[in-house]
């Protein structure tokens, strides 16, 4: 049987500005699936890309008894410009999805849990090319929409 489901999130990520502060970032969303006995796919639009895509960013996922685990998958990358704090687009990068797993807070009625992106960086020498993986990560948690 297919349910459709709608949640409201936040993910958290930190950033370091020019000055060497750290700051927290905090991004809200909205998510919404189709659940087909525990498989979903759906999509969300977050506050932090929303201006940079003009579709809602694709995402897949499962939940099984408490846990849950789903990929958001942009089109392609993006950065941050510090001094204004805005998304700025980097077409020429892929984005490798956004990982996202979880597990339901029955005191809280939420899910909650950890999120993790990687960004491939090539370095170029002259004898060769290698690509780098960064992994970045934070906390994230959403309650379904009444």
């Amino acid at each position: 049987m297919i349910t459709k489901e709608t949640f409201e999130g936040v993910y958290f990520y930190q950033l370091e500005n020019d000055l060497g502060e750290v700051i927290e970032k905090r991004v809200e969303w909205v998510l919404t699936i189709e659940n087909n006995n525990g498989s979903f796919t759906g999509s969300r639009i977050d506050e932090e890309s929303k201006e940079i895509f003009s579709k809602p960013i694709p995402v897949v996922g499962f939940k099984e008894g408490d846990e849950i685990n789903f990929v958001v998958k942009y089109p392609y990358n993006y950065d941050i410009d510090m001094e204004s704090g805005k998304a700025f687009p980097l077409k020429n990068e892929k984005h490798l999805g956004a990982r996202y797993n979880g597990t339901y807070n029955h005191i809280f009625k939420k899910y909650e849990g950890k999120w993790e992106v990687d960004i491939l960086e090539e370095k170029y020498g002259v004898f060769q090319t290698d690509t780098i993986v960064h992994s970045y990560g934070g906390a994230w948690e959403m309650k379904k929409k009444s």
